[in-house]
């Protein structure tokens, strides 16, 4: 399953994706996979289709995360939910 939320920034536009991934072994491990990706607001204009132009910088800072229990530890990822990306973006100068 993904999930898909999009939301307009000062200078970015921000998709964060989420896929479920469950996997039963001795230690149980199971959960979601998140990846923010950034983009310049700007569309470029060439060609037939318009495109966005990814924000690799700001990509790579959010990285991408677990969320759930692997091995039979909890883990967390601070941006599975759009108020941990919005969070970090403030802390980032973004409005």
């Amino acid at each position: 399953m993904q999930k898909l939320t999009f939301e307009a920034t000062m200078e970015l536009i921000i998709i964060h994706a989420g896929t479920a991934l469950t996997r039963r072994r001795r230690q149980g491990t199971g959960g979601s996979i998140y990846q923010v990706f950034a983009y310049n607001e700007r569309i470029e204009k060439g060609g037939t289709l318009p495109k966005l132009r990814q924000d690799i910088e700001r990509t790579k800072r959010f990285g991408v995360g677990f969320d759930g229990t692997r091995e039979g530890q909890s883990v967390t990822y601070q941006y599975m939910n759009t108020s941990g990306v919005k969070r970090q973006l403030l802390e980032w100068g973004y409005k």
